[in-house]
């Protein structure tokens, strides 16, 4: 995947991967710990991608950096923003430019590595805390699979 603009200064260190492990209680996809550190982030420069459904599909605005210089694509920051409000043991890994956001799968009972798109339109406030995923769609099966559906 190209990257046409960069939103950090610098690829993601391993220690600052293994706080982000820590933070969120899973271990990262090695795909994606790769890219945090070839790229830590960035706009893409192919953006469309699809669902599997079909039905659904967007734009990456950007992927979200470990750095606190790329406000405001902290991945940080979107942790906390979005916590409780995305399904649990998913990751904010990217944005759209309308608020939605593109999830990354930690959990190994739902295809672990798997890309998903989470339309926040369709959320529902009145769902238990992190279960909800009427709103959420799959959008690849592994972070590579979802880098290079980009169109």
């Amino acid at each position: 995947m190209q990257i046409r603009q960069s939103v950090s200064d610098t690829g993601a260190s391993q220690s600052d991967i293994s706080k982000l492990e820590d933070l969120v209680g899973a271990t990262l996809p090695e795909e994606y710990r790769q890219f945090l550190v070839e790229s830590n982030g960035g706009k893409p420069q192919k953006r469309s991608f699809d669902c599997a459904d079909g039905d659904n599909g967007g734009s990456v605005r950007a992927f979200f950096a470990l750095s606190s210089s790329s406000k405001p694509f902290s991945l940080e920051k979107a942790c906390d923003i979005y916590e409780g409000r995305i399904p649990s043991l998913t990751l904010p890994i990217a944005c759209d430019s309308f608020g939605n956001l593109i999830l990354l799968s930690l959990d190994s009972n739902r295809q672990r590595g798997s890309v998903y798109f989470w339309d926040h339109e369709e959320e529902d406030d009145e769902e238990e805390e992190g279960s909800d995923w009427t709103n959420v769609y799959l959008a690849a099966a592994s972070f590579r699979e979802f880098t290079d559906s980009l169109y």
